[in-house]
């Protein structure tokens, strides 16, 4: 009896008993009703237990918690409270995550302690998705997830197409900030990928938003090239034709009737550039004209050396200063 007790109180579940070598027991008889009655105490100390609720009335975003929406999980003797919005954001983004622009899924994380949530949570939270928000769970990423039955590695060779494109989704954003290097990434794609006769510039004074917003679907087929080595015979095309559509696309030139200095903008949809080309490429002519009472400045250092005729109109012409490059 004395040993029954010791086991119990002791508080370590004795797996293998082998171990009662150690004291001496007559059998394993002993072993195996000390190891009934201690399971038997810790399921109902589990129902006793009190578990630390921390007391939180917002979610992530600071936003006041719903009922309705709001779940309750319980980990490493704590509960938390979460906006079932606020699980699928960060189940996605640790399904998302990428790793020198290819796609790595991660485990989801609770946000509070940075420990990942157990297939308990997971398929908690899949439930409680499916019966108060279940638009939710119609998302392509939560379903593969649950398809796969919560398991990463799975979930990530079951999925490389599905997981490429939205890591090319997450590498073009719509609302992107764009900075020097995405600007960079342009202009290598267009050096790339456009035929080497077709000249073209784009000047530093271009508002950055505004390239981006015109190039975007262009750096998406070019992702889609480079994480899924998609054929790029699209993008050459809408490339030449978007070119030879305004092939003053991103040069300077000074207006003489508001006396200011601009970037020549105009552009064309990327359909209607692949149109453009599959037209216009073996007549290699321009089906946009220069802009009228307009100066173009060259793209090179220059010094005012000589006068040349700049078109005003369709018969008009005056003499200006052209700048030549510099020694």
């Amino acid at each position: 009896m004395f040993c029954e007790i010791y086991f119990i109180l002791s508080g370590t579940p004795l797996l293998d008993p082998s171990l009662f070598a150690k004291f001496k027991l007559p059998n394993n008889d002993i072993f195996y009703k000390a190891q009934r009655i201690y399971w038997t105490l810790q399921r109902f100390a589990k129902r006793f237990k009190k578990y630390v609720t921390y007391s939180v009335n917002e979610d992530l975003y600071g936003a006041p918690l719903v009922p309705r929406t709001t779940i309750e999980l319980i980990q490493d003797n704590c509960i938390y409270k979460f906006s079932v919005h606020d699980l699928v954001r960060i189940i996605k983004s640790a399904l998302l995550t990428i790793v020198h622009d290819c796609p790595c899924p991660q485990y989801p994380r609770n946000p509070y302690t940075n420990v990942e949530f157990n297939d308990t949570h997971l398929l908690s939270i899949y439930a409680f998705i499916w019966a108060y928000t279940p638009r939710l769970a119609y998302d392509a990423v939560i379903q593969a997830f649950h398809a796969s039955n919560f398991n990463v590695t799975l979930f990530a060779s079951q999925n490389r197409k599905l997981l490429s494109l939205k890591c090319v989704e997450a590498m073009v954003p719509k609302d992107a900030e764009v900075t020097p290097d995405m600007v960079q990434l342009i202009v290598n794609m267009i050096a790339i990928h456009i035929n080497p006769f077709i000249p073209w510039f784009i000047s530093n004074n271009i508002c950055r938003k505004l390239l981006y917003k015109i190039f975007r679907p262009y750096l998406h087929m070019y992702m889609l090239h480079r994480v899924l080595n998609h054929s790029t015979t699209l993008l050459k095309k809408a490339l030449n034709g978007f070119f030879l559509y305004n092939p003053m696309f991103g040069r300077d030139y000074y207006s003489f009737e508001t006396k200011t200095y601009n970037v020549d903008t105009r552009h064309l949809g990327i359909r209607d550039c692949i149109y453009v080309y599959d037209v216009l490429a073996k007549n290699e002519t321009n089906i946009l004209e220069p802009l009228n009472h307009v100066y173009y400045i060259p793209t090179h250092r220059r010094k005012l050396t000589r006068t040349v005729l700049i078109r005003m109109g369709r018969n008009e012409y005056i003499n200006v200063m052209e700048d030549t490059p510099s020694p």
